[in-house]
């Protein structure tokens, strides 16, 4: 097995807490990491139940970055969040209750990708 370096400084992530109330979703805040700053997540949009659009800042990934989400909140235990689609402008995330239904709930994006 052949391990490579990552050379961090080629790398951006943006990460944040969502709230969906059912109503409306909003960035709770966004979080400074290591390889970037925050406000890489211009807005956030609730579609209709269950479904948020993330948009990133225009430009902030030049390639598809990989994207990460999961539930936040003591009601959301047995929740799932899926990644539907990404580009480097945005990810749909769909939030489902422990079944298979639509539910509109917390969660956390990180998303990773090159400069």
């Amino acid at each position: 097995m052949t391990v490579e370096r990552i050379d961090t400084a080629n790398i951006k992530e943006a990460r944040a807490q969502v709230n969906n109330n059912g109503t409306v979703a909003s960035i709770v805040t966004q979080i400074d990491t290591q390889f970037d700053v925050n406000d890489a997540i211009s807005s956030v949009s609730r579609s209709s139940t269950g479904i948020v659009v993330v948009n990133f800042k225009s430009g902030f990934f030049t390639s598809t970055p990989v994207v990460l989400a999961s539930a936040y909140g003591s009601a959301n235990n047995n929740w799932i969040v899926s990644v539907n689609s990404v580009t480097t402008s945005s990810a749909t995330i769909y939030t489902f209750n422990s079944g298979t239904t639509l539910t509109d709930f917390n969660f956390t994006i990180s998303a990773m990708g090159v400069k």
